[in-house]
């Protein structure tokens, strides 16, 4: 029986290095598969949003050599995890949305800020803050912003 012994052991231990190594590479490719998810989310979100951009700015009748909003870009400032930056650039952009194709003289920016400063957004049961840092206007309307986590109660 001792010749058989360790062969024996010799074979299971590549079987379980096989399993481990298995196990392993099934775990870092669902990683990168989730991240290639993630990614891909992200671009379909900022693909219709283009859409939908291109689309209010051939619909509206826009007089010659004027300087018009083309384009809106929320940029976030948060240190946390909790919130998905995504959901809310998307809830910006669609809060201010319609002022894509409007003229620069017609955008009333106190309301801008009365929309956005101040305001608690719920994703997930996760509540974040909003807080308005500044806001530049040109032909693209950037709203910078500082979130905060909201303790959840």
């Amino acid at each position: 029986m001792k010749i058989f012994a360790r062969p024996i052991q010799y074979v299971s231990l590549v079987l379980l290095g096989i399993l481990l190594g298995a196990s392993l590479l099934n775990l870092l490719y669902g990683y990168k598969l989730e991240i290639a998810h993630s990614t891909i989310n992200d671009l379909k979100s900022k693909l219709s949003y283009a859409e939908d951009r291109l689309k209010q700015l051939q619909d509206k009748e826009i007089p010659p050599k004027a300087l018009i909003v083309e384009n809106i870009v929320p940029v976030l400032l948060y240190d946390g995890q909790k919130i998905e930056l995504s959901l809310v650039e998307k809830y910006i952009r669609d809060a201010v949305g319609h002022l894509i194709g409007e003229p620069v003289e017609n955008v009333d920016l106190k309301l801008v800020i009365r929309v956005f400063d101040g305001r608690i957004l719920t994703f997930d049961s996760n509540k974040c803050q909003l807080k308005i840092r500044y806001i530049l206007l040109s032909q693209t309307l950037e709203i910078y912003l500082e979130i905060e986590d909201v303790p959840v109660q």
